[in-house]
């Protein structure tokens, strides 16, 4: 039964399950990768484009559309995206977002609204949004299967852990 997908799961447009990184290719052009035990809907029409990230992670490069722009919606907060790549995750609650290139600007459901360049990121939950700080260099590792944390607190390493099967946990000192 831990296995099964939950009924939520399977009534989103795209979802991935436990191990599995799945990439879409949107109606506009855009690629959308999303990672382990991720849910999303598609909403495009003539006037926007709308990407509901249920729960999980996804990297996001967007098609250049002049006359449509490109929305990510979470449960805490909402993304207009300027540029064409992005990383964003939410699960329980707390969201974290990473512009690779181009600007974005988020809004939250308090009326807060932050925008930020290329390079940087930002985490945040329903309340409130983080520090706006340089990209830390581990941000997309998991588009190529890895977990990458330096400096993050045990109970950080396991909750990222929690999307993927049973294994190995190989921990290594700094060098």
């Amino acid at each position: 039964w831990l296995a099964r997908p939950a009924l939520e799961d399977l009534t989103a447009d795209v979802h991935t399950g436990t191990g599995e990184r799945r990439t879409v290719e949107l109606a506009d052009g855009s690629e959308m990768l999303l990672n382990a035990r991720s849910t999303a809907d598609i909403q495009f029409d003539t006037q926007r484009r709308v990407v509901r990230l249920r729960e999980g992670e996804l990297l996001v490069k967007i098609a250049r559309d002049s006359s449509r722009p490109f929305f990510i919606q979470t449960d805490q907060a909402r993304l207009h995206a300027y540029g064409n790549r992005l990383l964003l995750r939410e699960r329980e609650g707390q969201g974290h977002v990473v512009a690779l290139s181009g600007a974005l600007e988020i809004n939250g459901q308090n009326g807060q609204r932050v925008p930020f360049d290329a390079g940087q990121e930002v985490s945040y939950d329903r309340f409130r949004f983080g520090q706006v700080q340089a990209r830390s260099s581990g941000a997309p590792a998991w588009t190529d299967g890895l977990t990458q944390l330096r400096d993050r607190p045990l109970e950080e390493v396991i909750d990222a852990s929690r999307p993927f099967p049973q294994g190995l946990l190989l921990l290594y000192p700094p060098a």
